[in-house]
Formats: C-alpha cells, sequence, structure tokens
C-alpha cells in the first residue's frame, strides 16, 4: 500500500488537478466540497490491474478515482474513494 501513496505524491497531484478527465468515460464523481478531485489511475501511475478488487481505489473499474490530500502530516498523503457519486438530476 506505501508504494501506491508513494506514486501519488505532490507531482502526480499536480497532474491530476491540473488535467481534467474525460466524462464520457466516468461511471460517476466525486463528493461535492471537502477537496475531493478526481485523477486517473494512470495520472497517478497506478497500474489498473493493481488496482482491481480495491473497492475504495477503483470499484467501479472505470480508469477513475477520487484523491483527498492531508495536508499537515509532513508526508504526501492521500486518501482515495472511488468515483460513485451518482450525478445530480
Amino acid at each position: 500500500m506505501r508504494h501506491i501513496l508513494a506514486a501519488a505524491g505532490s507531482a502526480a497531484l499536480v497532474v491530476a488537478l491540473t488535467s481534467a478527465p474525460a466524462a464520457a468515460k466516468s461511471i460517476g464523481s466525486c463528493p461535492a466540497g471537502g477537496g475531493w478531485v478526481m485523477a486517473s489511475l494512470t495520472d497517478l501511475g497506478i497500474d489498473p490491474e493493481t488496482a482491481d478488487g480495491i473497492a475504495s481505489l477503483d470499484g467501479n473499474a472505470d480508469g477513475y478515482t477520487c484523491i483527498k490530500p492531508l495536508v499537515h502530516t509532513g508526508t504526501d498523503v492521500v486518501v482515495f474513494r472511488d468515483n460513485t457519486v451518482a450525478a445530480a438530476s
């Protein structure tokens, strides 16, 4: 698990924050507010095969996940939550 967190370090967060995912490919979105950001597994340097079976990382198997950087931890740490929030109608 440490290699997954290390892969989502500062540089990956910059990429995730600046690149918009393709909306047609995503099955859901991230929670509103709270600092959640959608990122592709590829941008985070995570092999989709590694994410297979980890529900909080990519349970809907669309190649995207939500990340939330934890501040004031002294290290680059993010929390993963799959992008399963339904779009508001």
